[in-house]
Formats: C-alpha cells, structure tokens, sequence
C-alpha cells in the first residue's frame, strides 16, 4: 500500500511538472508571436511584468526629433547618459514600467513609473 502511494505521489510530482513547463513555453510563444506582430504593423511591444498584460503601442510621429523639453514632443522628451541638456523624442505616448532618463528646460531628471 506505502508503494502505491509514493508511486500515486511522484507520478503526480513528475505530471505537474511537466504541465507548468509546457504552460510557460506556450506564454512565450505567444508573447514572440504578438511582438512579431507588432513589429510588423511598425507599433513596439509592450510587456508589463508586473501585471503580466501584453500590447502593442502605436510609435509617436516625432519619435527621435532633438528635443530640450517634454512640450517638444507627442510623447516625452527622453534624455541620455551622453547629455545633459537636450534628448530625443520618445517612440512612446507615456512613461513606460521602470525608470527612464527626462530632461526638461535642459536638466536631466531620472522618472520612474511602475
């Protein structure tokens, strides 16, 4: 009966295991599948993974235009480690997850969005 048991337990063991792989290999080829798709329609993919939602963002239309301020651009006037008084245009609407480098009236500023 102790060997029915163990062999009931580690069979279960082996199939959940198994099963979980199998569910994260399907999330990541659907995760590629939608950002080839979006890449394809000229838009970025977008993964937040916090709340494990995935999209795709339309790019804005002055995406990498010299910029000292956010009013400069669609989206926000994203800066770099390089300089400190002038960035470029963002390809995105809004902030995305994590932090990102803005420069304003020619000050660089670290944003962060969650």
């Amino acid at each position: 009966m102790r060997w029915l048991i163990i062999t009931f337990f580690v069979s279960t063991l082996i199939l959940s295991s198994c099963s979980s792989k199998s569910l994260i290999k399907s999330e990541k080829e659907r995760l590629n599948s939608l950002k080839v798709q979006c890449e394809t329609k000229g838009m970025i993919f977008f993964y937040n993974a916090n709340t494990k939602e995935a999209s795709c963002v339309e790019v804005t239309p002055d995406a990498g235009k010299r910029c000292t301020k956010s009013i400069d651009c669609e989206g926000f006037c994203e800066g770099s480690n390089a300089s400190t008084s002038s960035g470029m245009c963002s390809k995105e609407w809004k902030l995305p997850s994590g932090c990102v480098l803005i420069i304003e009236r020619g000050e660089r500023f670290k944003r962060c969005n969650r």
